[in-house]
């Protein structure tokens, strides 16, 4: 009985987060967190506890004409931890996987988009192999690259990144105020001269973002704005590119279909000429 009136004073709920896409799969994945507080015999909070977790949601059925709306009422139906106010948030993740998705061809098969991911995550890890190994007591040091020029900026933020990818380190990091104004300045005053250097200071602040502690000094700093400006921009290049290189191949199969008509033609005026000998 004893056991059972413990767990009778366990209070757990659980904390909407938030709603993104599975970096390779067709799925979209929420974040949500759960606490749990026991309380005395007198209504008291004694222990608190949270963890923070993850579900997966696998989708299927997207292909061309697909109706995104019903689509997404599905996927909320089958996972009762997404609320159904959250239904436009979830059609906007699929319009986006079924982009993701599609290629000039048609659609990729799960298979070639996995593989596709593991030669990107390849890289990225290639890219993250860091020439120089980075330590707390020389953060001083990091920091004074940041006034220096953009290949000096890049290498500082680079191993301060380094640092900030270890959680024990956080805590520290976050109380040096010089560090945190440093860093938005630069990521202010010339995320457009480097995308090494915006994505470097851009990861710094998504490490602290993952604990929620953190987020009123990054609100502080206007964060959130700093890096949706920059993703904005981003967004805006990628499709001007795309928009480059679906022209530049048009004007190749036109530049074809000149040679082709080119050589037909040279190939009737030498059977003419053949013919007049």
């Amino acid at each position: 009985m004893a056991g059972q009136g413990d767990t009778d004073l366990v209070q757990k709920r659980v904390l909407d987060g938030p709603l993104d896409v599975h970096p390779s799969k067709n799925a979209v994945v929420l974040h949500y967190r759960v606490e749990a507080v026991a309380l005395s015999e007198y209504g008291e909070p004694m222990i608190a506890d949270s963890k923070d977790c993850r579900k997966i949601i696998n989708v299927t059925g997207l292909i061309a004409g697909v109706d995104i709306e019903h689509l997404a009422r599905h996927v909320v139906s089958q996972c009762p931890l997404i609320k159904p106010s959250r239904l436009p948030e979830v059609q906007q993740l699929l319009v986006y996987l079924k982009n993701r998705k599609q290629t000039n061809s048609g659609f990729q098969d799960d298979d070639a988009l996995q593989a596709s991911s593991s030669k990107i995550q390849k890289q990225m890890d290639d890219l993250e192999t860091p020439l120089e190994k980075a330590t707390m007591s020389g953060l001083d040091s990091y920091l004074e690259l940041l006034y220096e020029d953009i290949p000096a900026k890049i290498k500082g933020t680079g191993l301060i990144l380094q640092l900030a990818r270890v959680p024990d380190n956080l805590i520290e990091l976050i109380t040096n105020e010089s560090q945190f104004s440093a860093l938005s300045r630069v990521l202010r005053d010339d995320w457009k001269k480097s995308i090494d250097l915006s994505t470097n200071i851009i990861y710094i602040f998504f490490c602290f973002s993952t604990f929620s502690d953190f987020h009123p000094k990054l609100a502080q700093h206007k964060v959130g704005s700093m890096c949706m400006l920059v993703l904005e921009h981003e967004v805006k290049r990628y499709q001007s590119l795309q928009e480059d290189l679906v022209a530049k191949r048009k004007d190749c199969i036109h530049m074809r279909g000149m040679e082709e008509g080119a050589w037909r033609l040279l190939t009737d005026l030498q059977q003419i000429v053949v013919i007049l000998e």
